[in-house]
């Protein structure tokens, strides 16, 4: 607390630092220290979490239940997860009441949005009069990306636009000098050694492709072992229908590379030796 109140600032004018005054009201926005005083509120909050969620009347989403996933955090975005009954959810909604009154962080309802699918419509209208939240629909969008797809190979007609963005910017015209394909080669091929997009997109693909085979001890990579491979080898999936557009897409890239190394095992063995 001593250094939130006790907080003062000089003016910089042409490189030189003049006066020394008393903030008045905490810290500013881009002070330094707003990050590690806003992780510590998460942690708070985290815990809090954790704690009221070992209660025996709180039931994990399904596919959650597993790793005792109750929620997700990335800067002030938070997402809740829980199976869609009443006491689950107020446990949650209490969370956060509780952590507003600590804190003085409040939810913003007017932003906040509840998303459920598989509840009756006499639960679904408890839920939303005692959350007071809205209800949100699929997919949305997260970090300003769509949820179903926060890593996904890039459509075609978005690869040549952003080709077509830096060919412009590159030679000042619409008009290129050099073909786009020469100027990503490497620059001992007489290339300016750009990246080629789709080969870039699809070596990320690969990379994930890497960590799980490597079973990566993060919380998503845990969560594809529990919940898809279920003891499996990536190796071994076969593509369902009910698979995400993102593990679909994975599994083609796996079968490409096995086509390009010639075998399952020449592809392990070289996947072995990529950088994490």
């Amino acid at each position: 607390m001593e250094c939130v109140s006790t907080t003062s600032y000089s003016l910089s004018i042409n490189g030189s630092t003049y006066g020394l005054f008393k903030g008045q009201r905490g810290l500013r926005q881009g002070d330094p220290l707003c990050p590690y005083l806003f992780v510590i509120c998460l942690e708070y909050l985290s815990r809090l979490i954790n704690k009221k969620t070992t209660n025996t009347h709180f039931n994990y989403h399904p596919t959650c239940g597993p790793l005792n996933i109750t929620h997700l955090a990335f800067a002030d975005d938070l997402m809740l997860l829980s199976r869609g009954d009443n006491i689950s959810i107020q446990i949650l909604i209490d969370c956060l009441k509780d952590f507003g009154l600590k804190s003085g962080l409040q939810m913003n309802v007017l932003k906040s949005n509840i998303y459920m699918a598989g509840i009756g419509e006499r639960e679904t209208e408890e839920i939303f009069e005692f959350s007071q939240l809205v209800r949100g629909t699929m997919p949305f969008r997260y970090l300003g990306v769509p949820l179903a797809a926060e890593s996904f190979p890039l459509p075609d007609q978005v690869r040549k636009n952003v080709i077509k963005l830096c060919r412009n910017f590159l030679w000042g015209s619409k008009k290129a000098c050099v073909a786009w394909k020469t100027c990503c080669l490497p620059k001992h091929e007489g290339g300016l050694g750009l990246r080629d997009i789709k080969s870039w997109n699809h070596a990320l693909l690969a990379k994930i492709l890497r960590n799980i085979h490597a079973n990566k001890q993060t919380l998503w990579y845990c969560w594809i072992h529990h919940y898809y491979l279920r003891n499996r080898s990536i190796w071994d999936w076969n593509v369902h229908t009910s698979d995400s557009p993102l593990i679909k897409n994975i599994l083609r890239i796996r079968d490409r590379l096995i086509d390009t190394c010639g075998s399952q095992q020449s592809t392990e063995q070289k996947i072995e030796y990529w950088s994490t």
